[in-house]
């Protein structure tokens, strides 16, 4: 699944969001999300796989962003959001909260962005108090420039 997000986030970056869409949103609904159903071996397996879900429901809603497509972003980004409480519910899921507060924010929702980029400190935070770290992205070259 990871090879796939780094393989169209690479042509994204080259080609646009448009480009690979359909296969993507394709591989998504009707081999990852299976996957995830299925048994694993252990649970840094499982965990392992819903942060490759994560990661690809994340490229999915960059790219509708990309191409203006706010609804289907804002879905994707949800989905991704979930996969990643499933896999790390601190440092990914804290990572996903940030795509949903970016999206929030270019859409000039300003309240509602600082009070999710709220939220995404509290759920980044251990049980101490002290921050993780879990603002960067989980593949490298992920992140929009």
């Amino acid at each position: 699944m990871r090879q796939v997000t780094r393989a169209f986030g690479a042509a994204d970056e080259v080609l646009g969001g448009g480009h690979g869409l359909s296969a993507v949103a394709s591989y998504l609904a009707d081999t990852a999300v299976p996957l995830l159903s299925a048994r694993f071996a252990s649970d840094q397996t499982r965990r392992e796989a819903f942060g490759a879900a994560a990661e690809l429901a994340w490229l999915l809603g960059w790219k509708h962003h990309d191409l203006g497509q706010e609804g289907p972003a804002q879905a994707y980004y949800r989905a991704g959001f979930q996969f990643a409480v499933e896999s790390d519910p601190h440092g990914h899921a804290a990572w996903m909260t940030r795509a949903l507060a970016h999206q929030i924010l270019a859409a000039g929702h300003r309240r509602q962005a600082r009070d999710l980029a709220a939220a995404l400190t509290r759920a980044a935070g251990t049980p101490t108090g002290r921050p993780r770290r879990c603002c960067t992205s989980p593949t490298p070259g992920l992140w929009p420039r």
